[in-house]
C-alpha cells in the first residue's frame, strides 16, 4: 500500500488514476489552475496537465498572452483550456479567477503557483551595490514571488478544501 499525499492519508499510492511511479498520470476530471500560465514554464506546465487528461485554467496579467495559450492548448471536443486575466498579488483579481474557474468547470483540484519573476528595479544595477536598490521595485518583486504565490494559495486552496482535497505546487 502506498501513501496517499492528499492531507497525509494513507491509500492506494494512485495519482488520478495512473499508477504512482509507473511515469502515467491520468487527471481526467481534474481540473488545474496555472498561474504564469504565459510564461515559458507555466506553458510547459499547462501542456502536461492537459495531456495528462485535466482540463487547465490559464492565468496570466495579460489576457491577449493567455488566450494564445488556451488556443494552442485547446482539443478535440470540451475545451481543455480557458484563459483568465488575473493580477496575482490582487486578492480580488484571484478571487474572480477563481469564481470563473468553479463557473466553468465546477470544481478545482489542482494550484500550480508558476507566477513570479524579477525587475530589474528590484535588482542591484550594473555597477552598483545594494545600497542602490530602489525598495519600491525589491518591494514589487517581494509581492509577485511571496504574495503571488501566498494569495493564489489561499483563495484557491480555500476551493479546494473539500474531502476529495487538492494539490498545490
Amino acid at each position: 500500500m502506498g501513501t496517499d499525499y492528499r492531507a497525509g492519508r494513507q491509500g492506494s499510492g494512485q495519482i488520478g488514476s495512473g499508477q504512482q511511479g509507473s511515469g502515467a498520470f491520468d487527471l481526467t476530471g481534474k481540473v488545474a489552475v496555472v498561474t504564469g500560465g504565459s510564461g515559458a514554464l507555466g506553458r510547459a506546465v499547462a501542456t502536461g496537465l492537459v495531456a495528462a487528461g485535466a482540463r487547465v485554467a490559464v492565468l496570466s496579467r495579460t489576457m491577449s498572452a493567455v488566450e494564445q495559450v488556451a488556443k494552442d492548448l485547446a482539443g478535440d471536443g470540451e475545451p481543455a483550456a480557458m484563459a483568465v486575466a488575473a493580477d496575482v498579488t490582487s486578492e480580488p483579481d484571484v478571487q474572480a479567477a477563481r469564481d470563473a474557474v468553479l463557473e466553468q468547470w465546477g470544481r478545482l483540484d489542482i494550484l500550480v503557483n508558476g507566477a513570479g519573476g524579477n525587475q530589474p528595479a528590484g535588482t542591484v544595477p550594473p555597477g552598483g551595490t545594494f545600497f542602490d536598490v530602489e525598495m519600491e521595485g525589491f518591494r514589487r518583486v517581494l509581492d509577485i514571488n511571496l504574495m503571488g504565490t501566498v494569495l493564489p494559495s489561499s483563495v484557491m486552496g480555500r476551493a479546494m478544501s473539500t474531502d476529495e482535497g487538492g494539490a498545490i505546487v
